[in-house]
């Protein structure tokens, strides 16, 4: 991939309406620029410009988190305009393009997840630069107003710059440190039906963890979540349960012949796990609407990872 500072095109004179709320002390909203026009089923590169070389000051909300939010939105309006296209990597840079702020991705998926989280705000048309083209792009806003103000803080705080799997697998590694028990965990980040999955949280003690897995990154919202990975000291294999009469139950053989349990349980939706005991530890991976055989090979790439 070509680095993103040499995407062609100029900066466009004047700034664009802010994408949130006058409400919140908002901004002059960053220009957008675009490599060109971008290519069905692949993720496409993007440039936020802010002019502000400072991104904190700002009430309730930075300055920074109406950038987030207007980077959703204007994510929101490029996946209408281009719908084959699977999401957009976007290099978010302050003083004028000066100061990089790191590459933050957002599948077309996950923008529409906030719009529907967040509700939508006014509809606004935003100038783009695409290549050495000018274009007019509409955007739906984030409705970033009153108890949503908190929520959105949240998603600000949890919504990281991208790192490759090999940095993802080192962050939530150095979380891991508080706790006491050996910790299984795949080399990389899992996949499902081709989509990365994502480490985006972790409650860590002494004799216990649980790791989040979900699936866009720096979401922890219902919708956004996948599963969970976890281990406990003197925990138990999980018996049948009355709440859900219908599960299924089967034992199964993983990595290095460790016996274990796979169980689908179904509600408004099925949520599936893999559990097995090491050492005193109860290690267990759940996953919504999961099958079998993929969560016993992702069971199976934890424990052939070994132990950490």
């Amino acid at each position: 991939m070509a680095p993103l500072s040499k995407l062609v095109g100029l900066l466009l004179a004047g700034f664009v309406h802010t994408l949130t709320s006058h409400s919140l002390g908002a901004t002059p909203s960053p220009q957008v620029r675009l490599a060109g026009t971008p290519t069905p089923g692949t993720w496409f590169s993007a440039q936020l410009i802010a002019q502000e070389t400072r991104t904190t000051p700002g009430r309730p909300l930075r300055i920074y988190d109406q950038h987030i939010a207007q980077m959703f939105a204007v994510t929101g309006g490029l996946c209408r305009q281009y719908p084959k296209v699977q999401g957009w990597r976007w290099d978010y840079r302050a003083g004028g393009g000066q100061i990089p702020m790191g590459e933050f991705r957002i599948p077309c998926e996950m923008a529409s997840t906030m719009l529907n989280l967040f509700g939508k705000g006014q509809e606004q048309i935003v100038p783009i630069q695409v290549g050495n083209q000018s274009q007019n792009l509409r955007v739906t806003t984030l409705n970033l107003t009153g108890e949503r103000i908190p929520q959105w803080l949240d998603v600000t705080e949890n919504f990281r710059p991208w790192v490759d799997a090999a940095g993802q697998v080192r962050q939530i590694m150095d979380t891991l440190k508080r706790t006491k028990i050996p910790v299984f965990l795949p080399q990389e980040p899992l996949r499902a039906g081709g989509m990365q999955l994502f480490f985006v949280s972790a409650t860590v003690q002494p004799d216990r963890y649980d790791i989040g897995l979900y699936t866009f990154p720096g979401c922890t919202a219902g919708a956004c979540t996948f599963g969970s990975l976890s281990g406990e000291r003197g925990g138990k294999l999980s018996t049948p349960s009355r709440d859900f009469p219908g599960e299924t139950r089967q034992k199964v053989t993983l990595a290095r012949g460790i016996p274990g349990q796979f169980v689908n349980s179904c509600g408004a939706y099925c949520t599936a796990m893999v559990e097995w005991l090491n050492q005193g530890v109860r290690y267990r991976m759940t996953a919504r609407n999961a099958d079998l055989d993929g969560l016993v090979k992702y069971a199976n790439e934890a424990i052939q990872a070994g132990a950490r």
